[in-house]
């Protein structure tokens, strides 16, 4: 699998979850968030999204998170042939800062495990962005 399929990959996996985090917004479809949320605070899963407030972030953080996952994809599919010291830099600045905001956040919340799973994403952008060598093909497949 090259550094390009794994990228796109993670970004796949971040629009999954942002669509996953946008299903809390309502209450009909909140059960796989629930589900998350239990098992990041260690409770057990149940009505963990009740509030406006929380229903509201949902939505927001979602669309958030879907927006980024794209506009990575388009990045590393258009950019990265081009570009590639500069796709490093877009990829990699924004990434660890959400990864130190959004895990210490988490940890300060007691969702601890929110921090480890973020390593998964951490990784999942930072290991093939700056592993690539010359030689690796980025054309964009068609």
């Amino acid at each position: 699998m090259t550094a390009t399929n794994v990228l796109k990959a993670a970004s796949a996996a971040l629009i999954v979850f942002g669509l996953l985090i946008a299903l809390g917004s309502l209450d009909a479809t909140a059960g796989p968030l629930r589900f998350l949320a239990g098992l990041i605070l260690f409770d057990e899963p149940g009505p963990v999204i009740e509030s406006a407030d929380a229903h509201l972030l949902s939505g927001i953080l979602g669309g958030v998170l879907v927006g980024w996952g794209l506009t990575y994809w388009i990045l590393i599919d258009r950019l990265l042939p081009h570009q590639r010291g500069l796709l490093k830099a877009v990829i990699t600045v924004p990434i660890v800062v959400w990864f130190v905001i959004d895990s210490a956040g988490s940890i300060a919340s007691g969702g601890w495990l929110n921090a480890v799973f973020n390593l998964g994403f951490l990784a999942a952008f930072l290991f093939p962005i700056h592993s690539m060598d010359s030689t690796e093909s980025y054309a964009s497949v068609p």
